[in-house]
Protein backbone atom coordinates (compact mmCIF):
# COMPACT_ATOMS: atom_id res chain seq x y z
CA UNK A 1 0.00 0.00 0.00
CA UNK A 2 1.03 3.71 0.09
CA UNK A 3 0.60 5.85 2.76
CA UNK A 4 0.03 9.83 2.14
CA UNK A 5 1.61 11.21 5.13
CA UNK A 6 0.81 14.99 6.45
CA UNK A 7 3.51 15.58 8.85
CA UNK A 8 2.58 19.47 9.65
CA UNK A 9 -0.81 19.67 11.94
CA UNK A 10 -4.68 18.41 11.22
CA UNK A 11 -6.64 21.86 12.09
CA UNK A 12 -5.77 25.17 10.91
CA UNK A 13 -7.27 28.26 12.79
CA UNK A 14 -7.99 30.76 10.10
CA UNK A 15 -10.13 27.63 7.73
CA UNK A 16 -11.78 26.81 10.94
CA UNK A 17 -12.96 30.47 11.41
CA UNK A 18 -14.02 30.85 7.84
CA UNK A 19 -16.04 28.08 7.80
CA UNK A 20 -17.53 29.00 10.91
CA UNK A 21 -18.17 32.46 9.93
CA UNK A 22 -19.38 31.71 6.22
CA UNK A 23 -22.78 30.98 5.69
CA UNK A 24 -24.20 27.64 4.26
CA UNK A 25 -25.48 27.99 0.26
CA UNK A 26 -27.46 25.41 1.10
CA UNK A 27 -27.15 21.53 0.12
CA UNK A 28 -26.36 19.93 -2.88
CA UNK A 29 -28.54 18.64 -5.05
CA UNK A 30 -26.29 15.43 -5.10
CA UNK A 31 -25.94 14.49 -1.21
CA UNK A 32 -22.48 13.59 -0.42
CA UNK A 33 -22.42 10.19 1.34
CA UNK A 34 -19.78 10.49 4.25
CA UNK A 35 -19.66 9.73 8.19
CA UNK A 36 -19.70 12.26 10.96
CA UNK A 37 -16.11 12.82 12.45
CA UNK A 38 -17.52 11.74 15.66
CA UNK A 39 -18.73 8.47 14.13
CA UNK A 40 -15.56 8.03 12.26
CA UNK A 41 -12.07 8.89 14.95
CA UNK A 42 -14.66 8.60 18.33
CA UNK A 43 -15.08 11.35 20.90
CA UNK A 44 -11.52 10.60 22.54
CA UNK A 45 -9.44 10.87 19.19
CA UNK A 46 -11.92 13.93 17.84
CA UNK A 47 -11.46 15.55 21.74
CA UNK A 48 -7.56 15.55 21.20
CA UNK A 49 -7.47 16.74 18.38
CA UNK A 50 -9.46 19.82 18.78
CA UNK A 51 -7.59 20.75 22.03
CA UNK A 52 -3.92 19.71 21.12
CA UNK A 53 -3.99 19.62 17.25
CA UNK A 54 -1.05 17.51 17.03
CA UNK A 55 1.39 17.16 14.36
CA UNK A 56 -0.18 14.24 12.91
CA UNK A 57 3.10 12.35 10.80
CA UNK A 58 5.47 13.69 13.75
CA UNK A 59 3.65 12.31 16.75
CA UNK A 60 4.20 9.00 15.63
CA UNK A 61 7.14 8.09 13.52
CA UNK A 62 8.09 4.89 14.83
CA UNK A 63 4.90 3.94 12.95
CA UNK A 64 6.29 5.21 9.92
CA UNK A 65 9.18 3.50 10.15
CA UNK A 66 7.70 0.73 10.47
CA UNK A 67 4.92 0.89 7.81
CA UNK A 68 8.20 1.14 4.95
CA UNK A 69 10.51 -1.20 6.85
CA UNK A 70 7.39 -3.98 6.03
CA UNK A 71 7.81 -3.01 2.08
CA UNK A 72 4.91 -0.25 1.88
CA UNK A 73 5.22 3.11 0.81
CA UNK A 74 5.18 6.98 2.76
CA UNK A 75 4.10 9.85 0.43
CA UNK A 76 3.99 12.92 1.10
CA UNK A 77 0.80 14.31 1.83
CA UNK A 78 0.86 18.56 2.13
CA UNK A 79 3.07 20.59 4.04
CA UNK A 80 2.96 22.28 7.34
CA UNK A 81 -0.90 21.85 8.00
CA UNK A 82 -3.27 19.75 6.17
CA UNK A 83 -6.52 22.15 6.31
CA UNK A 84 -4.23 25.00 5.65
CA UNK A 85 -3.43 23.18 2.42
CA UNK A 86 -6.92 21.86 1.89
CA UNK A 87 -8.47 25.76 1.61
CA UNK A 88 -5.85 27.82 0.82
CA UNK A 89 -3.18 26.09 -1.78
CA UNK A 90 -4.92 27.01 -5.00
CA UNK A 91 -4.00 30.65 -3.67
CA UNK A 92 -0.42 30.22 -2.78
CA UNK A 93 2.40 31.51 -4.78
CA UNK A 94 5.02 28.94 -6.23
CA UNK A 95 7.59 30.02 -3.26
CA UNK A 96 4.89 28.95 -0.78
CA UNK A 97 4.43 25.96 -2.20
CA UNK A 98 7.63 25.26 -2.50
CA UNK A 99 8.65 25.90 1.06
CA UNK A 100 5.56 24.01 2.34
CA UNK A 101 7.01 21.00 0.20
CA UNK A 102 10.40 21.25 1.46
CA UNK A 103 9.22 21.64 5.23
CA UNK A 104 7.16 18.32 4.40
CA UNK A 105 10.52 16.08 2.91
CA UNK A 106 12.69 17.50 5.81
CA UNK A 107 10.64 16.34 8.02
CA UNK A 108 10.10 12.88 7.02
CA UNK A 109 13.91 12.45 6.28
CA UNK A 110 14.00 13.35 9.99
CA UNK A 111 11.66 10.92 10.86
CA UNK A 112 13.91 8.14 9.11
CA UNK A 113 11.74 7.86 6.14
CA UNK A 114 13.35 8.31 2.28
CA UNK A 115 12.93 10.91 0.09
CA UNK A 116 9.24 10.72 -1.05
CA UNK A 117 8.91 9.83 -4.79
CA UNK A 118 4.53 10.04 -4.20
CA UNK A 119 2.86 13.51 -3.71
CA UNK A 120 -1.00 13.38 -2.61
CA UNK A 121 -2.53 17.02 -1.85
CA UNK A 122 -4.89 17.20 0.96
CA UNK A 123 -8.68 17.76 0.22
CA UNK A 124 -7.76 17.06 -3.63
CA UNK A 125 -6.55 20.92 -3.61
CA UNK A 126 -3.80 20.68 -6.69
CA UNK A 127 -2.71 24.35 -7.83
CA UNK A 128 -1.84 24.47 -11.46
CA UNK A 129 1.94 25.16 -11.10
CA UNK A 130 2.23 22.15 -8.33
CA UNK A 131 3.18 19.17 -11.15
CA UNK A 132 5.85 20.95 -12.41
CA UNK A 133 7.40 22.18 -9.08
CA UNK A 134 7.14 18.28 -7.78
CA UNK A 135 8.74 17.46 -11.00
CA UNK A 136 11.36 19.73 -10.33
CA UNK A 137 12.09 18.39 -6.56
CA UNK A 138 12.57 14.81 -7.66
CA UNK A 139 9.14 13.56 -7.49
CA UNK A 140 7.50 10.88 -9.91
CA UNK A 141 3.98 10.68 -9.29
CA UNK A 142 1.19 13.04 -7.81
CA UNK A 143 -2.29 11.59 -7.04
CA UNK A 144 -4.70 14.29 -6.94
CA UNK A 145 -7.10 12.74 -9.72
CA UNK A 146 -10.47 11.66 -8.51
CA UNK A 147 -13.18 10.38 -11.53
CA UNK A 148 -14.54 6.97 -10.61
CA UNK A 149 -15.66 6.47 -14.29
CA UNK A 150 -12.02 6.54 -15.43
CA UNK A 151 -9.23 3.92 -15.53
CA UNK A 152 -5.90 4.88 -13.71
CA UNK A 153 -4.86 6.10 -16.32
CA UNK A 154 -1.64 8.55 -16.92
CA UNK A 155 -1.65 11.73 -18.10
CA UNK A 156 1.71 12.93 -18.93
CA UNK A 157 2.78 16.11 -20.76
CA UNK A 158 6.14 15.13 -22.82
CA UNK A 159 7.79 18.18 -21.43
CA UNK A 160 6.58 16.39 -17.26
CA UNK A 161 7.93 13.22 -16.04
CA UNK A 162 5.51 13.40 -13.17
CA UNK A 163 2.88 10.22 -13.59
CA UNK A 164 -0.81 12.00 -12.82
CA UNK A 165 -2.67 8.88 -11.09
CA UNK A 166 -6.73 8.90 -11.02
CA UNK A 167 -7.83 7.43 -7.97
CA UNK A 168 -11.08 5.59 -9.25
CA UNK A 169 -12.24 3.25 -6.36
CA UNK A 170 -13.86 6.24 -3.93
CA UNK A 171 -17.05 7.62 -2.93
CA UNK A 172 -18.54 10.40 -5.32
CA UNK A 173 -19.09 13.24 -5.20
CA UNK A 174 -17.13 14.74 -2.81
CA UNK A 175 -13.61 12.26 -3.32
CA UNK A 176 -14.66 10.34 -0.16
CA UNK A 177 -12.97 7.46 1.18
CA UNK A 178 -14.69 4.10 -0.14
CA UNK A 179 -15.10 2.18 2.96
CA UNK A 180 -16.41 4.85 4.50
CA UNK A 181 -18.75 5.38 1.56
CA UNK A 182 -19.69 1.72 1.83
CA UNK A 183 -20.90 2.29 5.34
CA UNK A 184 -22.27 5.45 4.98
CA UNK A 185 -24.48 3.85 2.14
CA UNK A 186 -24.64 1.29 4.43
CA UNK A 187 -23.61 -1.35 1.31
CA UNK A 188 -23.77 -4.76 1.80
CA UNK A 189 -20.73 -7.14 1.53
CA UNK A 190 -21.75 -8.90 -0.78
CA UNK A 191 -23.22 -6.37 -3.16
CA UNK A 192 -19.68 -4.93 -2.37
CA UNK A 193 -18.25 -7.61 -4.30
CA UNK A 194 -20.42 -7.47 -7.05
CA UNK A 195 -19.39 -3.77 -7.20
CA UNK A 196 -15.93 -4.55 -7.36
CA UNK A 197 -16.32 -7.06 -9.91
CA UNK A 198 -17.79 -4.79 -12.36
CA UNK A 199 -14.98 -2.38 -11.48
CA UNK A 200 -12.54 -4.74 -12.30
CA UNK A 201 -14.02 -5.56 -15.80
CA UNK A 202 -14.36 -2.01 -16.60
CA UNK A 203 -10.96 -0.84 -15.88
CA UNK A 204 -8.88 -3.92 -14.95
CA UNK A 205 -6.75 -1.71 -12.23
CA UNK A 206 -8.33 0.21 -9.34
CA UNK A 207 -6.85 2.82 -7.15
CA UNK A 208 -8.58 3.02 -4.28
CA UNK A 209 -8.67 5.06 -1.12
CA UNK A 210 -10.11 6.22 2.53
CA UNK A 211 -8.31 7.47 5.25
CA UNK A 212 -6.08 5.56 7.52
CA UNK A 213 -7.44 6.86 10.51
CA UNK A 214 -11.01 5.21 9.44
CA UNK A 215 -9.49 2.14 7.26
CA UNK A 216 -7.75 0.78 10.68
CA UNK A 217 -10.16 1.17 12.83
CA UNK A 218 -14.02 0.84 12.78
CA UNK A 219 -13.43 0.43 8.23
CA UNK A 220 -11.19 -2.58 9.00
CA UNK A 221 -13.03 -5.57 8.77
CA UNK A 222 -14.06 -4.00 5.53
CA UNK A 223 -10.66 -3.30 4.85
CA UNK A 224 -9.72 -7.17 5.41
CA UNK A 225 -12.39 -8.18 3.62
CA UNK A 226 -12.03 -6.28 0.68
CA UNK A 227 -8.33 -7.50 0.24
CA UNK A 228 -8.91 -10.87 0.71
CA UNK A 229 -12.00 -11.02 -2.02
CA UNK A 230 -9.38 -9.02 -4.44
CA UNK A 231 -6.47 -11.29 -3.86
CA UNK A 232 -8.99 -14.58 -4.34
CA UNK A 233 -9.30 -12.80 -7.74
CA UNK A 234 -6.04 -12.84 -8.32
CA UNK A 235 -5.40 -9.44 -8.06
CA UNK A 236 -2.11 -7.78 -7.67
CA UNK A 237 -1.08 -5.08 -5.22
CA UNK A 238 1.28 -2.36 -5.70
CA UNK A 239 2.61 0.84 -4.23
CA UNK A 240 1.52 3.53 -5.98
CA UNK A 241 5.07 4.44 -7.46
CA UNK A 242 5.33 0.43 -8.38
CA UNK A 243 2.26 0.58 -10.34
CA UNK A 244 3.05 3.66 -12.09
CA UNK A 245 6.91 2.47 -12.95
CA UNK A 246 5.40 -0.92 -14.63
CA UNK A 247 2.34 0.99 -16.63
CA UNK A 248 4.94 3.40 -18.11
Amino acid sequence: MTFFVNMGRAINLGALLLKLTTKSKGKSATPVHKLPVLEKIGFASSLRTAILNPQVGNANPEILRLIQSQGHEIGLHGGKNHAGWHNFAHQWSDKTLRSELDWGIASLIAAGISPPASFASPGWNSPETLPAILSDMGFRVIADLHDTTQSPIYFDNPTEPLSHINTNLLGEPGGVGYIEYCDARKISYETMYEKLSRKLEQHNSLIMYDHPAYAAGKGFRRLMSIVEYLSNEGVVFKTISDFADCEK
